[in-house]
């Protein structure tokens, strides 16, 4: 078995072509940008060996939409942009796919997984939002803006995501997919 570090946007330049049995990513090409992907799917079919596989998990279409909507809303508020987050659907995805050479086989998918994420407290969904939110939105911002971002998301968050119970679900829609060359 071999690994390969390297930025997704650059595997053919880790990983020889016609010489892997299997790419596999979890949780992490929704952080590539939207218009990287279509060169990242080539090179991912380039290494791949004939009867290999492409086997990832990712946001999808609906990916934290109550969370995204407050933090859309108060990066704007303060000058600044979306996240550069990339959350597709199946069949805009199922279209990149096969531009690169990549089919859903007899044994294959491209389909979006629900997943409810209980955080059973407001540190919980604090500690998220700083980890893995925070970082996608503040280099958007003009700098001396982030401090009031993450305030003003914090407050809102534990205020509007709290269900009666007093924990927070969190809708992750993953895009899972199963795919070979064609």
């Amino acid at each position: 078995v071999r690994f390969a570090v390297c930025r997704a946007q650059e595997l053919d330049r880790a990983v020889p072509a016609d010489s892997t049995d299997a790419v596999f990513s979890v949780a992490a090409l929704h952080w590539v940008p939207a218009t990287d992907h279509a060169g990242m799917l080539g090179q991912i079919r380039r290494v791949l060996r004939a009867g290999g596989l492409f086997r990832a998990q990712f946001g999808g279409q609906g990916q934290i939409a109550a969370v995204k909507a407050i933090l859309d809303e108060e990066s704007a508020r303060l000058g600044g942009g979306p996240a550069g987050w990339f959350f597709p659907a199946p069949a805009d995805y199922r279209a990149l796919l096969a531009a690169a050479g990549l089919a859903v086989p007899d044994d294959g998918w491209v389909r979006l997984l629900r997943q409810v994420r209980r955080f059973g407290t407001a540190g919980q969904v604090l500690g998220w939002l700083r980890s893995q939110t925070f970082p996608a939105y503040e280099p958007q911002l003009p700098a001396a803006t982030a401090p009031e971002f993450r305030r003003r998301v914090e407050e809102r968050a534990v205020a509007e995501l709290r269900r009666a119970d007093g924990s927070y679900d969190l809708d992750f829609i993953r895009l899972d997919l199963l795919v070979r060359p064609s």
